[in-house]
């Protein structure tokens, strides 16, 4: 009659220790299934993409409009938001510990304004005044600018910086300017004869073939990642992004009533000029690296 085996102590060590970390898994599970992911983010145009999920009722997440950056980071370090939109040099500074970098939601960009309807490219901008807000000085806009400028072999152009850019570009005949996204109308208002040519996003695409510096980017803490919610916040995300590029003018009035722009009018005149897509994987590291190599 042969002896019973005996189960060597190291195995049931280990059969315990995985049935802990089951458990614990199980548990954390629980504690998150049901809840919501609580989502901050600020207005303007680097947020268009978020309008249907701003709109859209669900279980799974709640997305909060903030007028201030700072308040969010202060709201994620309380434990208040669970994930935010917030740019890329300030999910860059966060913890790594505690916060991972999940897309990139919006790109680093500004707009070519101007009446002059050969103002098409980057080498169009050769021999011109080039006219910025004077807070872009030294900013990563201004590198993004520069670099596009020198791989397009433009030349004998000058920078200017003003407080009163439409203003000065009156002033100052043949000149354009190149303004931030969020500022278009205001400019349109005082240069009515001016119109947007293109994004310095859209020539990164042509010149470099590859994606544009990163602008915003959506952060997530790491003890809520894999989780049902989670996984659920991160496709609304997705599917907002995609919305919006398919149904345009339903996504002005979204945008509007969800407070990501103070008119239709505001939204309606940068819409077209919007590329809305979502980076992940590879294509959001490289967003954020070439955001990285701007000086």
């Amino acid at each position: 009659m042969s002896k019973p085996r005996r189960v060597r102590p190291v195995i049931l060590v280990t059969a315990f220790v995985l049935l802990i970390v089951l458990f614990g898994g199980m548990v954390f599970a629980a504690l998150h299934h049901g809840e919501k992911v609580r989502f901050g983010l600020t207005p303007g145009a680097h947020a268009f993409g978020a309008a249907r999920m701003m709109q859209s009722p669900s279980s799974q997440y709640i997305a909060t409009l903030y007028d201030d950056e700072e308040v969010i980071l202060r709201a994620l370090d309380n434990h208040l938001l669970d994930a935010a939109m917030i740019s890329v040099e300030a999910a860059l500074a966060l913890p790594e510990d505690a916060y991972e970098i999940r897309g990139v939601f919006s790109v680093t960009d500004l707009l070519v304004v101007s009446s002059d309807e050969t103002v098409l490219n980057i080498g169009s901008l050769s021999g011109r005044a080039l006219i910025l807000p004077e807070n872009l000085a030294g900013s990563k806009e201004e590198s993004m600018l520069k670099k596009l400028l020198n791989e397009e072999d433009a030349a004998g152009y000058t920078l200017q910086y003003s407080r009163d850019v439409a203003g000065t570009y009156l002033e100052t005949p043949g000149s354009v300017m190149i303004i931030q996204m969020d500022d278009l109308r205001a400019v349109l208002q005082k240069a009515p004869g001016a119109a947007a040519r293109f994004r310095l996003s859209n020539q990164w695409r042509t010149s470099f073939l590859t994606v544009p510096p990163a602008g915003y980017v959506i952060v997530c803490r790491k003890d809520i990642l894999g989780t049902g919610t989670c996984l659920s916040f991160e496709k609304a995300l997705r599917d907002s992004m995609v919305y919006a590029d398919r149904k345009r003018k339903k996504t002005i009035a979204m945008a509007t009533a969800a407070g990501i722009f103070d008119s239709e009018e505001t939204a309606e005149q940068l819409i077209d000029f919007m590329s809305f897509s979502y980076h992940e994987g590879a294509d959001m590291q490289a967003a954020i690296g070439a955001w990285e190599t701007l000086q």
